[in-house]
């Protein structure tokens, strides 16, 4: 009898060792466009704090602080993965970096592994302080440092590296693979020749053992928005979409836009939100039996405020400070192109305020409920063609992305 259960036993074994074992369920945490900045270059926060245009939106002077909370809850949630999908400083300044490195070694210590890649922001750009009067140049990371200081965070574990760039494979177990792709040590927005030839040889490999793949990038696959297409979709993103779909990837999960988005394609792209924008929302991803499943979650600033003992108020009711942080950007933007406008202070008030709502809709990936919009709707509507117009109208249309989304089977 135990003759028997023993020969039964590898039986088993072999089988398993033949399908490559048995797939756990798996679940991801991924968020892009923390744009750090470290409090010693920060200084009390007062260059970032006015709403500016310039910054887009996003809450720079407290950076770190939104740092801390989202780590926090990555640490409680305990996913096998956290994927942070670059532009993880403000301007690549070294000093940023060995701040974050350091969280992220917190978080990794804690059991979740980290996996990270560089954005444009990240590395080779004009890093500054801004804790005197006026920005000061400081040292910036360069490409040949990325490892230096990133290699820990997935190049370490990486089951095959690129040659040609900082790219890799990260297996989440027998039956899927996430597959990181650099696309700023070498060029910036460009998945290298090379690159390409590695990916296609190992999609090749993944497509014969039945393995799903989901791939990561910085800058996106696919226009998100028709007008906001330069600079944000990769340059060369045909050839990278043809390998994805020749292969039958499962989905690319990108950042850089800001924007929460979700374009169709033969292969989906799914875009987080910048960690620096409200609603300050990242991915979670739970992946079972051949399918994926991504919904949003909004990092709890005020909560993390409230459990450290944080005195702040614009923390302790961060939510609405960030939101309204970001839709005075929106409010600046459209009284300058309305300044020598004929129009009455009501109307542009109207127009403003209109304006400022759908884009904060828009960027959270939430529809936007027009019932109360629609007599400022009508006015922009009545005006001569331009890009607020336009943008408007592109916004309108789009569908819920906030809601959860499933890929696969």
């Amino acid at each position: 009898m135990k003759k028997l259960l023993f020969c039964l036993l590898l039986l088993a074994v072999a089988f398993l060792t033949a399908c490559g074992g048995k797939q756990e369920p798996v679940d991801l945490i991924v968020a892009s466009d923390l744009h750090l900045l470290a409090p010693a270059l920060n200084g009390d926060g007062s260059f970032f704090s006015a709403p500016s245009p310039e910054q887009d939106g996003k809450v720079i002077h407290y950076s770190n602080e939104i740092a801390d909370a989202f780590f926090a809850e990555v640490t409680e949630k305990q996913p096998e993965v956290l994927i942070l999908s670059g532009d993880l400083t403000l301007n690549g300044a070294v000093e940023s970096h060995r701040v974050l490195t350091e969280k992220l070694r917190a978080v990794q210590e804690s059991g979740v592994q980290v996996l990270v890649i560089p954005g444009n922001h990240d590395i080779n750009g004009t890093a500054a302080s801004y804790a005197g009067e006026t920005p000061e140049a400081t040292d910036t990371l360069t490409s040949d440092r990325w490892e230096e200081f990133y290699s820990e965070f997935g190049l370490q574990q990486a089951a095959s590296r690129d040659e040609a760039s900082c790219s890799y494979i990260y297996k989440l177990g027998p039956k899927l693979q996430l597959i990181l792709l650099d696309t700023n040590t070498v060029q910036k927005g460009f998945v290298q020749d090379g690159t390409l030839q590695w990916l296609e040889k190992e999609l090749q490999a993944a497509k014969k053992k039945k393995i799903d793949v989901i791939t990561v990038t910085h800058q996106n696959l696919y226009t998100h928005n028709k007008l906001l297409s330069f600079g944000y979709e990769l340059y060369n993103a045909s050839a990278l979409r043809d390998l994805l779909w020749d292969y039958g990837v499962m989905c690319n999960l990108s950042g850089h836009i800001h924007v929460q988005s979700m374009a169709d394609g033969v292969t989906p792209e799914i875009a987080s939100g910048s960690l620096a924008v409200s609603p300050l929302q990242y991915g979670q991803i739970h992946y079972e039996d051949g399918t994926m499943e991504y919904t949003t979650a909004e990092t709890e600033v005020a909560a993390w405020a409230g459990r450290t003992g944080v005195s702040d108020g614009n923390l302790l009711d961060f939510a609405k400070y960030a939101r309204e942080h970001f839709m005075e950007v929106a409010r600046l933007q459209v009284r300058s192109a309305f300044a020598e406008s004929e129009l009455s202070a009501e109307e542009i008030a109207l127009l403003t305020e209109t304006f400022a709502v759908i884009n904060a809709e828009y960027f959270a990936g939430r529809p936007v409920k027009t019932d109360a919009l629609e007599e400022g709707i009508a006015l922009w509507r009545r005006q001569e063609a331009s890009f607020f117009l336009n943008y408007i109208e592109s916004m309108l249309a789009v569908r819920d992305n906030n809601c959860t989304i499933t890929i696969g089977k």
